[in-house]
């Protein structure tokens, strides 16, 4: 929040609790205040929706982290099942597999 926009909120409280507001306060100021205070809370609303949109990247960035997971485990246990007709090792079945993919 600006200094400005503290200010306006700071006046607009002052003058609600103030008996004798009307005399004291200005239309023009009250409008001006008033125009600031909802410039405020418009900006408020926009930052939330931003974090909101992040939020979902957020999860969604989690849930490929899951799926890269649950993928890793398969390829080690499948590689686990080669090598009980292979003299190769894990790894090396697991390379195997990823040399073949890079040249597609």
């Amino acid at each position: 929040m600006t200094n400005e926009q503290r200010e306006s909120v700071e006046r607009l409280r002052k003058g609600i609790d103030d008996i004798l507001f009307a005399t004291l306060y200005s239309q023009e100021e009250m409008n001006t205040d008033i125009d600031t205070v909802l410039a405020l809370i418009k900006e408020q609303q926009e930052e939330i929706e931003g974090l909101k949109d992040k939020e979902v990247l957020i999860k969604r960035y989690f849930n490929k982290c899951d799926l890269i997971k649950q993928k890793d485990k398969q390829i080690d246990l499948m590689a686990r099942a080669f090598k009980q007709d292979d003299v190769r090792t894990v790894e090396e079945i697991k390379q195997y597999f990823a040399d073949l993919v890079e040249k597609e």
